[in-house]
């Protein structure tokens, strides 16, 4: 059976990736010009609703409706590390403060 693509995210850096999340919780690394597929992830138990690449396109960050939220050291696309948030994300960025420390996961539909 297909499955349905739910985001994508374009490797900024030069074009070179894009990556697909699906609603069978995978995700496809594709290549950028020739649109062949290069790899598929077994990321997440439910649909993939976010990706987002860093701007050095060394992470790849997926958000899914289980939700978690994923980093995959890129190009390799071994789990870097694995957030465990109460709700599903629906949306991804990297901040520039992010790359300097540790990453951190943060919930911006919480009241302060």
């Amino acid at each position: 059976s297909r499955s349905l693509v739910e985001t994508l995210a374009l490797d900024a850096k030069d074009g070179r990736f894009v990556a697909t999340g699906a609603d069978d919780g995978f995700i496809l690394l594709w290549d950028g010009f020739s649109l062949d597929p290069i790899s598929r992830i077994a990321g997440h138990k439910s649909w993939v609703l976010s990706l987002r690449f860093d701007a050095s396109c060394t992470l790849l960050a997926s958000a899914s409706k289980d939700g978690e939220v994923s980093l995959w050291q890129f190009p390799s696309l071994e789990c870097r590390q694995v957030f465990k948030l109460g709700s599903a994300a629906q949306a991804l960025c990297f901040l520039p403060a992010a790359a300097e420390g540790s990453p951190q996961a943060q919930d911006t539909n919480q009241e302060s």
